[in-house]
């Protein structure tokens, strides 16, 4: 089986693995579609990321960097790629009693043929619905933090609301905004490319200035 890891920066490749023995509290997936970060993860493929050198320090809010003798944050050869993926279940561990083989899920794993996850108490894994689109259930994570956005600004019905940032996160919250009952909202961004794609894929948006 494949899984995809970066080898270096800015450099991929399919690399061989073997599955470990799944746990009691685990399923494994046998992967049919998936998607990467496509922001946070793009920054540490091309070795950008501050977490590769330095750790947060939660108490300062900022950046310090890591002791000489602690590992990188980011090992090359070992990184793999991928954030989200949607398959079916062909194995289930002996405490695992909310999925069974067979059933369609989505949730969080890199991008390999087979992905091992915890089902016991994980609100992160998620049953397919009936004829839902594995396209929509990889967006399940720019989703949550567009929703947070959205509920942390309060909107509310009659608001005007500007969205800056149209990628995937950016697009996920303009629509909620809409639907949050905001009577207009404005997308903002300064990567011109996005915005006529944007727009496309935005029924809620109407161009007013494409340069």
């Amino acid at each position: 089986m494949k899984k995809l890891v970066a080898t270096a920066p800015r450099v991929a490749a399919l690399v061989e693995y073997e599955d470990r023995a799944i746990l009691a509290n685990e399923v494994k997936i046998r992967v049919r579609f998936g998607a990467p970060k496509h922001g946070t993860e793009v920054v540490d493929f091309r070795a950008a990321s501050p977490f590769i050198d330095e750790d947060f320090n939660g108490e300062w809010q900022m950046f310090t960097p890591r002791p000489a003798d602690a590992p990188r944050g980011i090992e090359f050869g070992k990184f793999q790629l991928g954030n989200m993926v949607v398959g079916d279940i062909i194995e289930c561990g002996s405490d695992v009693t909310d999925y069974a083989v067979g059933d369609s899920v989505c949730g969080y794993g890199p991008l390999s043929e087979t992905v091992i996850i915890n089902a016991v108490n994980n609100y992160k894994l998620r049953k397919m619905p009936e004829g839902s689109s594995w396209k929509n259930a990889v967006c399940y994570d720019p989703a949550q933090f567009a929703m947070s956005g959205v509920r942390d600004a309060n909107v509310r019905v009659g608001d005007f609301v500007v969205v800056v940032g149209l990628g995937a996160i950016g697009q996920i919250a303009i629509q909620l905004a809409k639907r949050a009952g905001a009577s207009v909202v404005i997308g903002v961004d300064p990567i011109a490319v996005i915005l006529p794609v944007a727009t496309v894929l935005i029924s809620a948006l109407t161009p007013l200035a494409l340069t």
